[in-house]
This record gives structure tokens, sequence and C-alpha cells, in this order.
């Protein structure tokens, strides 16, 4: 019998990319906060809401794909960047069956960008409102006494040029609008395609792998170089790029300089394929969304 699964942030790059990947496998209920397009309304921050739907679902996996994902305004909305981040993982624990598994997406920036290469196992010390709520919603799910994954991932993207987060679309829309760009130079990570999450979900869904786990490429790059990849592969005027340092864009979170994640432990432990960037970046070309 297929295994219910419940997807939270489902209208998301990565909560989309999920559902059309898990579908065929398992019974997937795909949410959201507002209900909209074909999702069920589920608003993780909500007690009732979440009471009462969690317990009708009864779903065996949670993919936790919600967050509050603009670094920024977590300093200005604490409260609410609170109940997303910290409360809705609370809820989800305790809502939901002792047997449920919990499969979490956290974040490079629970790291203070000091060293880079860091391990699963590396203290954390987090720079910004953002990074502390991440840490904190693990150290939750982490003394839950439940079945779970962590997945600590950095610069998500994906072909979603929609999606706000996705540092992918924000390049290409304005590039492809012949905006001029400033883009950090001196922030470096090894950026996630969601292609990527997706396939080490579907890995480790049936194999039952607990703990945390990093995941990106294998390489690193700064922004700018990122921006750059993505100039190159389409076509676009690099001279729109222009290169700054991080004090010089007066951003109101404080951003870790160096927060590449070392991967080893997926290579040694499971069995995946991890690419490059220009081949995520190319395979972008085919599946577009404008």
């Amino acid at each position: 019998m297929s295994k219910n699964v419940l997807i939270t942030g489902g209208l998301g790059q990565l909560g989309s990319k999920l559902y059309c990947d898990l579908s065929s496998s398992y019974n997937v209920i795909n949410s959201s906060r507002n209900g909209q397009s074909n999702t069920l309304k589920l608003d993780v921050a909500d007690s009732n809401n979440m009471s009462k739907t969690i317990r009708k679902l009864s779903p065996d996996i949670i993919l936790n794909c919600s967050s509050f994902n603009n670094v920024d305004n977590c300093e200005i909305e604490k409260d609410s960047a609170r109940s997303v981040i910290v409360g809705g993982i609370r809820n989800l624990i305790k809502f939901s069956k002792k047997k449920c598994r919990i499969i979490h997406i956290s974040s490079d920036y629970i790291f203070d960008g000091t060293k880079g290469d860091y391990l699963e196992n590396d203290a954390p010390s987090p720079l910004n409102y953002y990074g502390r709520l991440k840490l904190e919603a693990e150290n939750l799910l982490r003394s839950s006494n439940r079945d779970y994954a962590i997945i600590r991932c950095s610069t998500i993207f994906s072909h979603d040029l929609k999606c706000k987060s996705n540092f992918f679309g924000w390049v290409y829309n304005s590039l492809k609008a012949k905006k001029n760009i400033n883009v950090v130079k001196d922030q470096i990570s090894c950026p996630t395609p969601v292609e990527l999450i997706s396939k080490f979900i579907n890995i480790i869904m049936p194999l039952n792998s607990n703990g945390i786990f990093n995941l990106g490429i294998a390489e690193s790059y700064s922004r700018f170089d990122f921006a750059m990849k993505i100039c190159k592969a389409f076509d676009f005027d690099e001279k729109l790029i222009h290169p700054v340092r991080t004090k010089d864009l007066s951003q109101k979170a404080i951003r870790p300089k160096n927060t590449t994640l070392n991967i080893a432990k997926i290579n040694t432990e499971l069995d995946i394929d991890i690419y490059s960037l220009s081949y995520y970046i190319d395979k972008l070309k085919d599946v577009i969304i404008e």
C-alpha cells in the first residue's frame, strides 16, 4: 500500500517539484498556506488548522518545505517568521502521529561562514535571525524522538522564474529584460538545484535514512560567479552584471561569507549522482517557466 505523504509549502519551487516527482509512487497530498492552485489549505503556523487537518490526513511522511525565505524581512517581521519556521515544525511534530517521519529542509545560514566546507556535525553559529530560527527548528525536530531527516541546502534554484527566492530566476529575468544588477562577489556557497533535492528525497524515503545531511553541488561559487554562469549559458550581456561587496548593499540581515557545505557523507552513504553547476543550468533551458 502506498504511503501517505504530505508536502507543506507545496506551491514553492521545491514543493511543486516534489509533488510532480513523487505522485506516481506515493499518495501525495500537496498543501499550501492559502490553498491555491489545487493544493490543500494548510497553514503550518495556525495550530487550529493544523490540529484538525493533520490528524484527519494521518500522513506517514511529511516533507516540510514551508519557510519564510526572505532573510531581510525576517529581521523586520520577526513574529511572523518565527510562527512559520519554528511554530510550523512544532505543530507538525505535535499533531502528526508518532510514527510519522518528518523530512525537513534547513539552511546553510545556521553557520557563521568563517571557515566554509562545513560538516554535518560542525557547531552552528548563525549570524542573522533567519539562521537562528532555522537552527531552532532543527533542534526541535532532533529532540522530538521522531524518525527524521534534516537536509541542509544553500542557494536553492530551479526553472520557476516566478519564485521570489529563486536566485536563478532573479538573474535570468533581470538579464533578459536588459536590467543592470549588482551581485555580491564575497558570499560563497554550493548552489543546490531543486532537481537534486527531489532526487535525494526520492532516494532516502524508502531507505528510512535518518539524521542530518548536507546537500548541494560539489563546486563552490560566489553569487557573482553563479550569475556569470547563467549569463553565459543564455548568451546575455555580461556588462549588465556588476560585482559588489556585501557591505555595499546595506542589507538588514548580516550575511555569512562562506557557507560551503561538505557533502562527503551523502557521497559515502548513498548512491546519488551529483553533477556540475553548468549541467544543471543547461537542463533548465528546456523547462523554464516564464
